[in-house]
């Protein structure tokens, strides 16, 4: 009786689909509930195939291999049903109970394993008979058409009985086969053939490959010498050449030194584990002593290098082949700073940034001259450092490629990897702030003027042209000036025409005029601006909202420009022809025009609200922002030479805010009283009668400034769609309550089918991660290349690595397949001739 122990789950019950004949309608058979069974008998058994309308089942499935007491006849069949194969069973088998307990379900080539297994534990094996097998007694199997396997065909890995021809080429056949009869299997044979040293072993495959191990350990050559090929990882293979030529100075020259080299100890060869995908033979070799290595001569005839391959040819005797390997050891070692080049992209980090911050974190404060002069040359460089609670191999070198954001990493694979942690924890997604800032400013402004005007003129010598004038703002009293008496009250008189005024000047001027002139101005000004900027952490943001505004600036004959008034009080004095006055006004007007050319020029400076922001955010949900707010307008112009004045309101501070928090930065409450006075000396200052001399103006400003800010964080891209959609609101509220025009909405345009979702962002997340692991096992699995023993060129192969036939083989996905040219046309097929019952 045979038990098999497993691990696996029963799949649930589900009906059964017939594989129909052609022109049948596939008929669903439903399960029934299964009554008990009695002790002894075979239960029933799923293997997870039945359900499928299809003859092949995809690569990789996996059934159900469970058993209690079954007999032969049922193991067959449900062997033959999970593999696809073909079976022939004997009238007068050999009656057998077998269990196999399974707890999750296995691969096909998993079953037939256990399958072989159980017939050799029984004294059966299977044996190929055209498409089928058949089933036979392993006493005499060797007369048995077995499966013959040769030198450079792998033996199987299973306990299916097969045929093994070995050449023995450095000891008798007939010792080999007496001393592996001893390894053999009970019902196993070995026999040996003396004319051309071979052995012929007939056991289970996997009996055979242990005794193929064996003797790979004791067929080995005595003495002579041998070829020899040992690859340098490390160094240079024509450099290390010479310096082994140099330590063996009878290389190349002979057996010269043969003598003395042998008078060296023989260094026994260290047992070394078998690596994953190392080949058996080279494993083999690196085990103990191969016999008569202790005995030979120590002889070294030539060291070839081979330059493709990084080689060494060395044509020695195995002894001499220690020694040298030995010294390979010492010298053929990872030199620091040496390394392979690894890029990674950046995805949000800038690489010149990324490469200056590794560069103070690898090369700290110190550094050889070698790190230095690395530096210079743009890369980072560093003999030791941390990251991750990592320390680094050697040297590393990092460069910025600015064009794809990505940096160049020289250095070896674990220090790639410690460095790799640190960049992925500076490399993330920044957060964002949108910053709304809001400028309240109330302005109110009172002014009152009162004045009394008033000039005079007479002839004085007309014969020579003379005319005295006198008067106090006589541009005014004359009352020629329309436009500076369109405000206010203006009461006045005006005296006949100064004679012979217009034969002097080209215009005529009243001899006397008096005008009484009040005025009251007031305004009010209510300014509400709201600029807002988004702004990423740690990084200023700048936003601009203005105007550039022309200034005239003063020159040395601006003042000329002041004849322009007296040409409009002339000119509209005219009685005798107004447009000849009018145009004197304008010849005279033109004097201050060419005055202010000639000195004056015009720069342009810019006016408006500028707000710099830096915010950082921190992971409580607060923001500290440096804050440089500036508010400029033009003022009006002001004196004769119409200079605009700049105001400026600047705030620049540093807060802490929370989170969709309204914050008062700044403000400003200002009450400005300006009282003016023009007057004539003395006259001015008569009480009573003064008043007629003079001119008073008063203005009063009241100014309410206010600056609020609020931030708000911006989380995820859901955030940044409600600040889209509140700002469409808030247009749409201005242009229903002030807009006349038809409104032109905007809507953005959205491909859905290049935007990343959940989806996507779970794709990214599991490419980064096995990215994590590749890297993660890629580190663990290749450890350092090492010298070891390796068996010289023309031994023997003793085995293969390639698929065999009925082999079971895994792949680098990890999937098994088996071999289906013998016994089935698929590894997990299902034969419908099984199903149907027309077996």
């Amino acid at each position: 009786m045979f038990c098999a122990l497993g691990m696996a789950v029963a799949q649930p019950q589900r009906p059964q689909v017939r594989i129909p004949r052609p022109g049948q309608t596939p008929q669903v058979q439903e399960q029934e509930d299964e009554a008990p069974q009695p002790a002894g008998k075979l239960r029933p058994f799923r293997t997870g195939l039945e359900d499928r309308p299809s003859r092949r089942v995809p690569p990789g499935a996996r059934v159900d291999f469970t058993l209690e007491d079954a007999d032969l006849p049922d193991l067959v069949r449900m062997i033959s049903r999970i593999t696809g194969k073909r079976f022939i069973l004997p009238g007068k088998a050999r009656s057998i109970k077998a269990t196999v307990a399974s707890e999750a379900p296995v691969s096909a080539a998993e079953a037939y394993r256990a399958f072989l297994s159980i017939l050799e534990l029984n004294g059966m094996t299977v044996v190929p008979s055209g498409r089928y097998l058949k089933i036979v007694e392993t006493a005499g199997a060797e007369s048995q058409p077995l499966p013959l396997y040769t030198d450079g065909e792998a033996t199987p890995r299973d306990d299916r009985y097969v045929t093994r021809m070995h050449r023995v080429e450095n000891v008798s056949a007939e010792d080999v086969a007496t001393l592996l009869g001893r390894f053999k299997s009970r019902e196993g044979n070995i026999t040996a053939y003396a004319p051309t040293n071979t052995i012929i072993m007939t056991d289970t495959g996997t009996n055979i490959r242990r005794m193929l191990r064996i003797l790979q350990e004791i067929d080995v050559p005595r003495t002579g010498e041998q070829i020899w090929i040992e690859p340098i990882h490390y160094a240079n293979a024509t450099e290390m050449a010479a310096r082994l030529q140099e330590i063996f100075p009878s290389a190349g020259g002979g057996s010269s030194g043969g003598a003395t080299a042998s008078k060296a100890r023989a260094t026994p060869r260290r047992a070394t584990p078998r690596r994953p995908g190392q080949p058996a033979q080279a494993a083999a070799a690196a085990g103990p002593t191969t016999v008569g290595s202790r005995s030979g001569e120590s002889r070294i005839t030539n060291i070839i290098p081979d330059e493709r391959t990084n080689s060494l040819i060395l044509l020695a005797t195995e002894r001499a082949y220690m020694r040298i390997l030995e010294v390979i050891r010492a010298l053929d070692i990872p030199v620091e700073g040496e390394g392979s080049i690894h890029v990674h992209q950046l995805q949000y980090a800038d690489s010149e940034q990324m490469a200056q911050t590794l560069q103070s974190l690898i090369g700290g404060g110190g550094g050889s001259a070698a790190s230095k002069r690395a530096t210079k040359q743009g890369g980072v460089t560093g003999a030791t450092g941390g990251a991750g609670g990592a320390s680094f191999e050697g040297q590393i070198a990092v460069q910025a490629h600015k064009s794809t954001n990505s940096l160049l990493i020289t250095s070896s694979l674990h220090d790639y990897v410690a460095l790799r942690r640190v960049i992925q924890r500076l490399d993330v997604s920044p957060r964002q702030v949108f910053i709304e800032a809001v400028i309240m400013e109330l302005s109110v402004q009172r002014s009152s003027s009162l004045g009394l005007s008033f000039h005079g003129g007479v002839p004085d010598a007309p014969e020579e042209g003379a005319l005295s004038l006198f008067g106090f703002e006589a541009s005014r009293s004359a009352g020629l000036d329309p436009s500076s008496l369109l405000t206010g009250l203006a009461v006045g008189i005006r005296g006949p025409e100064v004679p012979q005024s217009a034969q002097l000047i080209g215009v005529s001027i009243p001899s006397f005029g008096v005008v009484l002139n009040a005025i009251a101005n007031s305004g009010d000004v209510n300014v509400l601006s709201t600029p807002h900027i988004i702004a990423m952490d740690n990084i200023q943001a700048e936003i601009t909202v203005g105007a550039n505004v022309p200034l005239q600036t003063s020159g040395l004959l601006g003042g000329l420009g002041g004849g322009g008034g007296l040409g409009a009080l002339a000119g509209a004095a005219g009685q005798q022809g107004g447009a000849g006055g009018l145009g004197a006004l304008a010849g005279l007007g033109a004097l201050g025009g060419l005055g202010g050319g000639l000195g004056g020029g015009v720069q342009r400076q810019n006016v408006g609200t500028t707000i710099r922001i830096t915010p950082h955010i921190n992971d409580a949900g607060e923001i500290r922002m440096e804050i440089e707010e500036e508010i400029s307008e033009a003022g009006e112009a002001q004196g004769t030479l119409g200079v605009i004045p700049i105001n400026q309101r600047i705030a620049k501070t540093q807060v802490v805010v929370r989170d969709q928090e309204t914050i008062v930065i700044g403000g400003l409450m200002r009450d400005r009283v300006s009282t003016s006075e023009d007057k004539i000396p003395i006259l001015g200052d008569i009480p009573l009668l003064g008043v007629l001399f003079r001119r008073q103006s008063t203005t009063t400003q009241k100014t309410n400034l206010l600056l609020f800010l609020t931030p708000y964080i911006i989380r995820s891209p859901a955030d940044l769609r409600a600040i889209f959609e509140r700002k469409m609101r808030e247009r749409q509220e201005f242009i229903d309550r002030y807009f006349v025009f038809s409104d032109s909405g905007y809507t953005p345009a959205t491909d859905y089918s290049r935007t990343r979702g959940l989806v996507g962002e779970i794709l990214n997340t599991i490419e980064a991660e096995q990215e994590r692991q590749r890297l993660m096992q890629e580190m663990e699995a290749r450890p350092p290349p090492e010298h070891n023993p390796r068996p010289p060129i023309g031994s023997a192969p003793f085995d293969a690595t390639e698929g065999e036939e009925g082999a079971v083989i895994i792949g680098p996905d990890g999937e098994e397949s088996m071999d289906t040219s013998v016994g089935g046309e698929s590894n997990i097929q299902v034969e419908a001739e099984a199903e149907t019952g027309e077996e």
